[in-house]
């Protein structure tokens, strides 16, 4: 567990946990990596769930964050949104990621992530007071 990024108002966590692979001696990779991201209001240490950062309900944000990130693929679209969690959602100060960790979509072999930066298109979802400083 790590500080990933903070304002005056949140301090986000990221949670990094490497898990052995099945079959490693058929492949070069040893190790998975599981990622999870996490808020909590500066003040009171209370834990803040990650869709409470944006200014739309879940669904929406799913849907928005999929379009930034530009994925068209209707299965793995909707794959996306059925395993959608909050923990998948980490912020960093430059931008946040979305991890599908391994195992997570059926149509994918490894993890999947999305990476989005903090543009006007993602400020537009965002609570202005969740931004982290850059």
């Amino acid at each position: 567990v790590a500080p990933s990024a903070s304002n005056d108002k949140v301090m986000y966590f990221i949670t990094s946990v490497m898990l052995p692979l099945d079959g490693a001696e058929e492949s070069n990779a040893t190790a998975y990596e599981l990622r999870y991201g996490q808020a909590f209001d500066r003040n009171t240490g209370e834990h803040i769930d990650n869709f409470d950062l944006f200014t739309c309900l879940p669904k929406e944000a799913i849907q928005r964050m999929m379009d930034i990130s530009g994925v068209t693929d209707p299965v793995l679209r909707e794959e996306m949104e059925q395993t959608f969690a909050p923990e998948c959602i980490i912020l960093f100060p430059n931008g946040l990621e979305v991890c599908f960790n391994k195992g997570t979509l059926p149509s994918e072999e490894h993890g999947y992530m999305l990476g989005l930066d903090y543009d006007d298109r993602m400020l537009e979802i965002l609570q202005p007071w969740a931004v982290p400083a850059s």
